[in-house]
């Protein structure tokens, strides 16, 4: 149990029922993000999430589920993460994907995904999924972690850059 009073573990593939968890995940990650596009960023659009980079594809849900459910079933899930929270009671309140680099030079993670419900938001789980993922990281020997943000979402821009995160980039699209 943290501080946050959720209890964050780590998932390790492969997971028993990897199909049901696979749906209850996906069913919880498009629930919250969908809630605020401004979560939308280039990752999404680039990885199917988001049709034009900036509102959910439609069936969101059922992509997040291919995309879960490799790693889940997967016995050699080495490159990828996922942390979730849960109450006392189990109900799931946050979920947090990585996945592990090596560009030639380091080796560095990149928080993919991080969602908590909002019932649960402001309550440190956020900045706890990041801090979990630093001393994973860490262990791991990577020397970098980082993310990204869609463009307007103000809260999360204020939790990493509190978490010791800085901005070095920004991407911009052009519609053709």
């Amino acid at each position: 149990m943290t501080s946050t009073g959720f209890e964050i573990r780590l998932l390790c593939a492969p997971v028993e029922n990897a199909d049901a968890l696979a749906r209850q995940l996906a069913a919880f990650m498009a629930g919250v993000v969908m809630l605020d596009p401004s979560y939308v960023s280039h990752s999404e659009y680039f990885y199917g999430m988001s049709p034009d980079g900036q509102v959910w594809a439609e069936d969101l849900e059922a992509r997040y589920i291919a995309e879960l459910l490799p790693y889940l079933k997967s016995a050699d899930g080495d490159d990828v993460r996922i942390l979730v929270a849960e109450t006392p009671e189990k109900e799931l309140v946050g979920i947090s994907i990585a996945s592990i680099h090596n560009n030639g030079h380091e080796t560095y993670w990149t928080i993919e995904d991080l969602a908590v419900a909002p019932a649960a938001r402001r309550s440190g789980l956020g900045a706890a999924f990041v801090e979990e993922f630093a001393d994973l990281a860490r262990k791991d020997g990577a020397q970098r972690l980082v993310l990204e943000s869609g463009v307007d979402n103000h809260g999360a821009h204020s939790l990493f850059e509190h978490s010791g995160f800085r901005p070095f980039s920004k991407t911009y699209m052009r519609d053709l």
